[in-house]
C-alpha cells in the first residue's frame, strides 16, 4: 500500500526515520522562513493599498536573502545540498513566486540576487 504524504514537512520527517543517511537535517536557524507562508498568503489577500502586507512579505524575503548571502551560507539552506529546509520552504517560495506576479504584479525584485541563486540552483538539481 502506497504512501500519501502532501506536505514536505512530512516527507523530511519520514526519510529521516526511514533513511537517516545521507541526514537532510538543517542547520538554518528553525525560524528562518517559518512565518514566510502566512505572510505569502495575508500579501496576497490584502488589498493593492495595504503597505503593511507589503512591507511584511519584502521584510520575509530579505531575511531569506540575507541568510542566503551571509558568508559561508547559500547557495541553498544548506550549503551545496538539499536539506529539511530546502525540503520545506523552497515549494512555498515557489508559489508564492507564481502566485504573487499572477495576482498582485509583485515579482521577486532584482535585489533578492542570493533567492534568484537559490531558485537557480535547485533548477540545476536533478
Amino acid at each position: 500500500k502506497g504512501l500519501n504524504m502532501p506536505d514536505s514537512d512530512v516527507i523530511v520527517e519520514y526519510l529521516e526515520k526511514e533513511h537517516p543517511n545521507p541526514s537532510m537535517k538543517s542547520s538554518a536557524p528553525a525560524e528562518l522562513g517559518a512565518s514566510f507562508f502566512p505572510t505569502f498568503i495575508n500579501f496576497v489577500k490584502a488589498p493593492a493599498e495595504d503597505k503593511d502586507a507589503t512591507s511584511k512579505m519584502e521584510a520575509e524575503l530579505q531575511a531569506i536573502n540575507d541568510y542566503l548571502s551571509k558568508e559561508g551560507n547559500g547557495p541553498l539552506m544548506g550549503g551545496a545540498n538539499i536539506d529539511a529546509k530546502d525540503a520545506s520552504l523552497a515549494p512555498k517560495l515557489y508559489h508564492a513566486c507564481v502566485a504573487c506576479k499572477a495576482i498582485k504584479g509583485f515579482d521577486i525584485p532584482e535585489k533578492y540576487k542570493a533567492i534568484k541563486t537559490y531558485f537557480d540552483t535547485l533548477s540545476s538539481k536533478p
